[in-house]
């Protein structure tokens, strides 16, 4: 037996994320990390890590009291990418949206994209076509990539607001973009 599959393993990993979340001001989840490690904890009588994680979780519960009452958190940008051209294949004509985290600006991002592709491709073959005006895909050249890349921001409708109060709720499990 592995030393990861093990009681061991899983607290080791259960504490990891934690640091990793407490890390990306990600404290609501991070609570949420607790909630499967406290168990463990409980089953062991392991009374000193049951108190340290309560006193941890207490200071994390602070942390989203103070952050909310701020609203200075910044969570993640988002961008929709849209592709053009046969070189694309079954992308063709696709559009998905990438989260990004929220220091990637939209031109770091254009730019990684570009490059990403130019590799693909070849320099003269990927173009970023501006992103204000809609596509007609039959005015393309056939022989090129286009990549139509604009920022966009979730969107929730009045109802989903009343559901989700707390900016981290606003900002994770987001399905619907408007730009």
């Amino acid at each position: 037996q592995t030393k990861v599959f093990s009681e061991q393993g899983y607290i080791d990993l259960m504490r990891d994320a934690i640091v990793c979340l407490k890390k990306g001001d990600l404290y609501e989840h991070s609570v949420q990390a607790y909630k499967l490690l406290l168990p463990v904890y409980e089953r062991g009588r392991n009374w000193v890590k049951q108190a340290e994680a309560h006193y941890d979780l207490s200071v994390l519960c602070h942390k989203v009291i103070e952050e909310n009452k701020q609203s200075a958190r910044l969570f993640s940008n988002y961008y929709r990418v849209a592709f053009f051209g046969k070189l694309f294949g079954d992308l063709d004509s696709q559009e998905f949206v990438y989260k990004e985290p929220n220091y990637v600006r939209l031109a770091d991002f254009s730019d990684r994209m570009k490059a990403q592709f130019d590799s693909k491709f070849g320099a003269d073959r990927t173009v970023i076509l501006p992103n204000t005006k809609p596509v007609e895909p039959k005015q393309l050249e056939a022989s090129k990539a286009y990549l139509q890349i604009i920022s966009v921001d979730p969107f929730l409708t009045p109802s989903q607001l009343a559901e989700r109060p707390t900016p981290i709720e606003q900002n994770f499990n987001i399905d619907a973009f408007i730009f």
